[in-house]
């Protein structure tokens, strides 16, 4: 086997391989939206949202400055946080993709 079908060969294990992460991750994150949001319904105690501030702040530390002023937020300051987080989320699904797509062009590139 010379170089090149070895090349096309470990091309297509890993072009299988980005595709099935892309395949599961939407069912992944949707999981991750329902387990959130079940734990952010109106019963919520003001003990429950300290401990979930604390295990996000654990968990995305690039969150904490928001986290922090969570429960001094008034009603508009509130609405503007979840606005920006909601166009924020957009954004990080736009350069994920991206991201996605240039492995993907670089791996057909790679084969020729």
């Amino acid at each position: 086997m010379n170089n090149k079908t070895t090349l096309g060969y470990v091309a297509m294990v890993f072009v299988a391989a980005l595709l099935a992460t892309v395949a599961t991750f939407p069912l992944r994150y949707a999981a991750a939206q329902n387990a959130t949001s079940s734990q952010t319904d109106e019963s919520m105690t003001e003990n429950m949202i300290k401990d979930r501030i604390a295990e996000l702040k654990a968990e995305h530390p690039v969150l904490t400055s928001i986290l922090n002023n969570v429960q001094s937020m008034n009603a508009t300051q509130t609405l503007g946080a979840i606005i920006g987080l909601h166009g924020l989320e957009r954004i990080l699904d736009a350069h994920a993709l991206n991201i996605l797509l240039h492995k993907v062009a670089a791996m057909r590139n790679a084969t020729g």
